[in-house]
């Protein structure tokens, strides 16, 4: 079902009723520009630090038409700083987000991480598969009292 919300179902046929946005009815492509998906299972690089890979991304996902005037650089930087304040990222900023071999952060936070990209985006609608899934008690209140 979170797939055919996300539009990321490609076969099959939705056999009655639809998806809309407000009172526009929801094609693949509108689905995609609206809303934001994070998987159950987000891969992340190990070998960059949260700092990186939330500053990668807002590279590839802010436009300059967002701009406003105000210089790109700036706007991105802003939008990192506070999506990185919502989501409690600030004390794992420089610490690598690590993988089997390399310790970085906890699962809650490379979570919260994974959301955080998505945030970067601007999205209206965000769609997470069981963001709390695999995580202990603590990190589970965390994720959800992020969002």
């Amino acid at each position: 079902l979170i797939d055919i919300l996300a539009g990321r179902k490609t076969m099959g046929v939705i056999s009655s009723g639809g998806i809309a946005i407000g009172n526009e009815y929801a094609t693949p492509v509108l689905l995609r520009s609206h809303c934001g998906y994070v998987m159950q299972d987000s891969v992340l690089p190990g070998t960059q630090t949260v700092y990186e890979y939330l500053r990668f991304h807002a590279y590839l996902r802010t436009t300059a038409d967002e701009s406003a005037g105000s210089s790109i650089n700036v706007l991105r930087e802003r939008k990192i700083e506070e999506v990185v304040n919502a989501m409690g990222l600030s004390k794992c900023l420089d610490t690598l987000i690590g993988d089997y071999y390399v310790k970085g952060i906890s699962g809650g936070e490379k979570r919260r991480t994974s959301i955080a990209v998505e945030l970067l985006a601007g999205k209206k609608i965000i769609l997470l598969d069981e963001p709390t899934s695999g995580l202990d008690s603590a990190a589970s209140i965390q994720v959800m009292s992020s969002l």
